[in-house]
């Protein structure tokens, strides 16, 4: 005997709908957004050189910017 579609079986839980809020904006100041890239840099620099952190600053920090940018920008967006 096979289960009829829309029955299911004694002990599980109905299936929810996931209800789609709008998204709250994101603010954040210039001074948070210079410390969140001051942080990813540091942590780039830390993690993944295998040389004195601070010999890539500008470098690291670059990078550290263009990551947090495109994150706030996806953020935004929603």
């Amino acid at each position: 005997m096979t289960a009829k579609r829309g029955t299911r079986k004694a002990g599980t839980r109905p299936a929810t709908r996931r209800v789609k809020r709008p998204a709250e904006a994101i603010v954040v100041s210039k001074e948070e957004e210079r410390h969140l890239i001051e942080d990813v840099a540091y942590f780039h620099a830390e993690h993944y050189r295998h040389v004195e952190p601070g010999q890539y600053r500008e470098q690291d920090r670059r990078q550290a910017e263009g990551e947090i940018k495109a994150v706030l920008k996806r953020c935004r967006k929603r």
